[in-house]
């Protein structure tokens, strides 16, 4: 299972504990491209589960498309602050993660060609250096921005 390249994990809402969302021991596969992460409704839950859940998928550093739907967490995992780890995205879409109020900075992204947001209702700001910073220039490879924030 560790070849595999496109994983979509459907129905995170039914995970009971971290340990199970632990199993699914992302970081091994090292020729994974696509992750799609998504509960499957917006019903009230546990959001330090959800957050807990989202921070133990964290991928392989060789995923380039990621996709998280409905996660009801109040803010986006540790690892997606993390620009090192994240570096080859070249994708990223989320879709009603209604709770978030910060996005990571996706703005130092080398290879981002798409961000789509949808339905981010709580967003507030952005994470520290969403734009760039000095050394370097915001979204340089950026091709398609779509944003539906409320």
């Amino acid at each position: 299972m560790n070849d595999l390249r496109i994983v979509g994990i459907y129905n995170l809402k039914n995970v009971m504990d971290v340990e199970e969302a632990c199993s699914a021991k992302l970081c091994p596969k090292r020729r994974l491209t696509y992750l799609i992460l998504c509960w499957s409704n917006t019903d009230s839950r546990n959001i330090d589960l959800d957050e807990n859940v989202l921070y133990n998928f964290q991928p392989p550093k060789c995923v380039r498309n990621l996709s998280i739907k409905r996660s009801m967490g109040a803010r986006s995992a540790i690892w997606m602050n993390n620009v090192n780890l994240i570096s080859n995205l070249e994708k990223i879409e989320l879709k009603d993660c209604i709770e978030w109020e910060t996005l990571p900075p996706f703005g130092q992204l080398p290879f981002l060609k798409s961000l789509k947001l949808f339905n981010m209702l709580k967003v507030k700001w952005l994470e520290g250096k969403f734009n760039g910073n000095d050394k370097y220039h915001a979204f340089p490879l950026l091709e398609v921005a779509s944003s539906l924030l409320s």
